[in-house]
C-alpha cells in the first residue's frame, strides 16, 4: 500500500496594506465638502434667475435690504424699492417678501433680488388672466395723455378716450384720480402695452339692468290688464 502524503500547508497570505492617507488631509472633511457641494448643486438646479421666490428680511443696511431666500448666499434689494411715497422705509427685519431673482451672485457674493419686479410680474399674470377670462379689473386714472387716459392697475395702462364712457366725454381731465372697473381688451407683454375699456363694462351693466327691468315691467302690465277685466 502506498503511504498517503499529508496535504501541504497552504501558504500564508499577507494582509493587504491599509490605504495610506495623505498627510494633512482629513477624510471626514472631504466627505463633508462633498455633501456641501451636492447641496449647492441641488439649490442651483431649483432656484433660477428670472423666477419669483419667497424670502425673509434678516438685516437692514444703509442702502440695501438683506433677504434670506434659502440659497447658498444672502440676497440684497435696493432700499428704494421699500420706500413709500412719504419717504419712509416700509420694511422691517422678519418681514416676509416675494422677490424676483435677478442674478445669482454679484461682485460681492450677494444674490441680486428685486421686490418691484416680482410685484410687476404678479400683476402681469393677473392682467393676462383677466384678459383670457374676460373679467373686469379696477384701476385709477393718473394722467391725461394723447388719445386718452393713463391708468394705474399696478402697471401703466391706456384707456382710449373713445372707450371711457358710452357717451363722449369732453373733459377727460376731470376723471383724474377716479377709480373705475374696466375690461382688458388688448395685452402685449413684450411691448408692455395694456389697453382698457370702461365703455365695455358700462354696456354690460346697462344690458343687465334692462334684463332685470323687462320681467318686472311685463308683470306690471299683466297685472294692470287683469285688474281691468
Amino acid at each position: 500500500m502506498t503511504e498517503e502524503k499529508a496535504p501541504a500547508d497552504a501558504p500564508e497570505t499577507e494582509e493587504a496594506p491599509a490605504a495610506q492617507q495623505a498627510p494633512g488631509i482629513d477624510v471626514e472633511e472631504i466627505e463633508d465638502f462633498g455633501a456641501v457641494l451636492a447641496e449647492y448643486e441641488a439649490q442651483s438646479s431649483v432656484i433660477k434667475e428670472g423666477e419669483v421666490v419667497h424670502g425673509r428680511v434678516i438685516r437692514l443696511m444703509e442702502k440695501d435690504v438683506v433677504v434670506d431666500i434659502g440659497y447658498k448666499s444672502e440676497g440684497i434689494i435696493d432700499k428704494s424699492e421699500f420706500r413709500s411715497p412719504d419717504g419712509t422705509i416700509s420694511v422691517a427685519e422678519g418681514d416676509e417678501v416675494d422677490v424676483l431673482l435677478e442674478k445669482t451672485e454679484d461682485s460681492d457674493g450677494y444674490v441680486v433680488l428685486s421686490k418691484e419686479k416680482a410685484e410687476r410680474l404678479k400683476v402681469w399674470k393677473s392682467v393676462e388672466a383677466a384678459y383670457e377670462k374676460n373679467e373686469a379689473i379696477t384701476g385709477r386714472v393718473i394722467d391725461r395723455i394723447k388719445g386718452g387716459l393713463k391708468v394705474d392697475i399696478g402697471l401703466p395702462a391706456f384707456l382710449p378716450g373713445s372707450l371711457v364712457d358710452v357717451r363722449p366725454v369732453r373733459n377727460l381731465e376731470s376723471l383724474i384720480g377716479h377709480e373705475f372697473r374696466m375690461r382688458v381688451i388688448k395685452v402685449n407683454k413684450r411691448r408692455g402695452n395694456i389697453v382698457l375699456s370702461r365703455k365695455a363694462v358700462l354696456e354690460e351693466e346697462n344690458a343687465r339692468r334692462r334684463r332685470i327691468r323687462w320681467p318686472i315691467s311685463r308683470r306690471a302690465r299683466s297685472s294692470a290688464a287683469w285688474s281691468r277685466t
